[in-house]
């Protein structure tokens, strides 16, 4: 099943742990996929690496650390806008695929592609550290209505489909005008 993050959380709590968040959910993903790849789109120092790919370690705690390092490179070395794709095959984007932990620029390009016993745990984790069990969402609880508001690009955008995403807990906490 694909999640997706709770922009509620990354986007508009103040002061929320986005490195802790990243941290923990691609260490616990991360324990059971075989490959990374790690690109900073954003360097603060140019002369740094972008890219970085291959296997993770076979050993368990290694792996984690490796994946740990990793994020704290990203996050220490980039203005936090970064790629970073762990799964249990070769990263291939020629012929495209879900990977199992997918950060795609930053917190809200974001996608988890992983079984609900393994969210379970994942949850289990986040609480364990402190972090909300709703960190994540299921794809497909996601409310879509139509792009709000009375302005000519607004009606324009309807027009052509345009649509207002809002996860469950932006849903939730919503002021209607």
């Amino acid at each position: 099943m694909i999640y997706l993050p709770e922009s509620y959380h990354f986007q508009d709590t103040p002061d929320f742990p986005n490195l802790k968040a990243i941290q923990v959910t691609a260490q616990e993903i991360g324990k059971s996929c075989k490959y990374f790849y790690a690109s900073n789109l954003s360097p603060i120092n140019k002369s740094v690496a972008t890219d970085k790919f291959g296997e993770l370690p076979e050993d368990s705690e290694k792996k984690t650390e490796f994946v740990n390092q990793v994020i704290v490179n990203l996050w220490n070395e980039s203005y936090h806008v970064f790629r970073l794709y762990l799964d249990y095959n070769p990263i291939d984007f020629k012929n495209g695929s879900d990977y199992k932990f997918a950060m795609h620029e930053h917190v809200s390009g974001w996608s988890l592609n992983i079984p609900d016993p393994v969210f379970g745990m994942l949850q289990d984790a986040w609480e364990k550290t402190g972090l909300p069990k709703d960190l994540f969402y299921p794809q497909h609880l996601a409310i879509h209505t139509p792009y709000p508001g009375s302005s000519i690009w607004a009606r324009i955008s309807r027009k052509f489909g345009a649509e207002k995403i809002y996860t469950p807990l932006q849903w939730d906490h919503r002021i209607d005008n």
